[in-house]
Formats: structure tokens, C-alpha cells, sequence
């Protein structure tokens, strides 16, 4: 289970809090919310410090945006 929270920190910016566990199931609604964001060209600060739990896909796609979002707070068991 996840929870994903947005919060706009201004017109262009959008915090989003990921708190729970990205596997297979949940990993596939922080991935949509992250592209849409992309298309409309507002910045991503993606805080990671109530995530409890990642498997290879969500590592995986974490290091393919990790240049076009910044990263807050991740947890110590995930190496970025």
C-alpha cells in the first residue's frame, strides 16, 4: 500500500510525498503522476521519506528521473 500526496509549493513546483511501499501495484500511479507532471512542465520535488519499502521496478525508475526531479529525504536502504 501507498499513500501519494501533491502539494504545489507554487505555480511551476509540486511536492509529492510518497510514504508507504512502490512495488508492482502502486509503482504504476506515482510513474502516470510523475509523466503528467513532465508533459506539463512543472518541476517535481519528490520526497521519499516515508517510504518504507521499493522493488527493482520502482529503483529502476527512480534512477531514470532522479535528473529531472529532486529528491528529498530517501530513506538510508536506497542508493541513489
Amino acid at each position: 500500500m501507498v499513500h501519494i500526496a501533491e502539494t504545489f509549493t507554487d505555480d511551476l513546483t509540486v511536492e509529492i510525498r510518497v510514504d508507504g511501499n512502490l512495488d508492482h501495484e502502486t509503482m504504476p500511479v506515482l510513474k502516470d503522476l510523475c509523466l503528467r507532471y513532465f508533459q506539463e512542465n512543472v518541476k517535481i520535488s519528490l520526497n521519499l521519506n516515508g517510504l518504507l519499502h521499493i522493488n527493482r521496478e520502482g529503483i529502476r525508475f527512480l534512477h531514470d528521473i532522479q535528473h529531472q526531479v529532486s529528491i528529498v529525504d530517501p530513506p538510508r536502504f536506497l542508493k541513489m
